[in-house]
């Protein structure tokens, strides 16, 4: 409060003619303080409206309310019903997407001290078989309007369906009401049509709809589009490339390390058999080798007396170490040389033969 602030008229609870007042105005500027206050209100759902009735500017700092069950937001009541998913999306009267019927519908703004509008608008109509239409993909619908003694019926339908005869009648007047809602509908685009089925006179309204999309978008209670978050994207990116970039390390570094040890290996040149040579043994046979060696006889003179031949020399290997006898005939006739005589056998090789 301040100076040159106005006044404000408060309602609470549609009540009629029952008002509290409150000015603003000071000498100087004040902050937080106490300007209204009602007490003894039963438990349950309540709506204030706050309406200025003199020039100049008004503030709202702060409420305090003494809570029901340790919360103070509202059951039914008002775009922030507890009842309702926060997730549920919310579509204004003024919307595009609900049709009205010809020219039977007419859209007012708030013009009472004692009821309050969602966004300043409502549509209402007095002719009967006027209808509202409103189509959405989701699995649940509330329907919010203003009820008060001069409303009368409504007929509400789903995609077709039998109707459900509703009352916007209600004493004191209120606003931002839930009077009708359909849940666990299966995923999918549904229908809901709103037709005055009261005498011409009466009021049917509509302040807006809420609903939740079969899949379900960012809470918040705006009727947007779904979007992918950012943050999540950005995220899940960065953090993959950081993954992509560690694997890529860890395999270059077991590669480095196992070209190491294989240079390592090749250092050690010594020869090792094979294993599956180390304790080879195989069957073999032996071919008997002989190698011949001339004799060679004592020479003598022709004139050397007999005693002094020999008659009888073996010459070269024994013949037990190869299985081959050895012999040497000597001749007796006076003037001849000694020659060797060597049996082979017929299995040598034919150069030794």
């Amino acid at each position: 409060m301040g100076p040159g602030y106005g006044s404000v008229q408060i309602n609470i609870d549609g009540q009629r003619d029952i008002y509290g007042t409150a000015n603003a105005s000071s000498s100087s500027m004040q902050y937080q303080q106490l300007l209204w206050s009602k007490t003894q209100l039963g438990p349950g759902d309540h709506q204030i409206v706050i309406t200025r009735t003199a020039p100049g500017p008004i503030s709202l700092d702060h409420f305090k309310i003494t809570p029901l069950n340790n919360t103070i937001i509202p059951l039914s009541s008002g775009t922030g019903a507890s009842i309702i998913p926060s997730e549920a999306l919310i579509v204004d009267n003024t919307s595009n997407r609900i049709k009205y019927s010809g020219n039977q519908w007419t859209s007012v703004s708030t013009g009472n001290a004692n009821v309050g509008f969602f966004n300043n608008s409502l549509q209402t109509t007095t002719s009967p078989g006027a209808a509202a239409v409103f189509d959405f993909d989701g699995t649940a619908i509330w329907y919010y309007s203003d009820v008060d003694i001069t409303h009368g019926f409504v007929n509400i339908s789903v995609d077709g369906g039998l109707p459900e005869r509703v009352s916007g009648y209600h004493d004191p007047v209120s606003s931002q009401y839930l009077i009708w809602s359909r849940t666990n509908l299966p995923a999918g685009t549904h229908s809901v049509t709103i037709t005055h089925s009261d005498v011409a006179g009466q009021f049917a309204t509509l302040d807006f709809f809420r609903y939740l999309p079969s899949n379900v978008t960012q809470p918040g209670g705006k009727d947007q589009s779904q979007k992918l978050p950012v943050g999540a994207i950005t995220g899940g990116a960065v953090g993959g490339a950081v993954l992509v970039v560690l694997c890529c390390g860890v395999f270059f570094f077991y590669r480095h390390r196992k070209q190491r040890r294989n240079r390592a290996r090749k250092d050690d040149w010594s020869i090792e058999p094979a294993p599956e040579m180390a304790e080879r043994v195989e069957p073999y046979e032996t071919t008997p080798f002989l190698m011949a060696h001339e004799a060679q006889a004592s020479l003598a003179t022709r004139d050397t007396h007999d005693k002094f031949r020999n008659t009888s020399t073996s010459v070269g290997p024994h013949p037990a170490a190869f299985g081959a006898a050895t012999r040497m005939d000597t001749h007796a006739n006076e003037g001849a040389s000694s020659h060797p005589i060597i049996d082979t056998p017929d299995d040598l090789p034919p150069s030794y033969q």
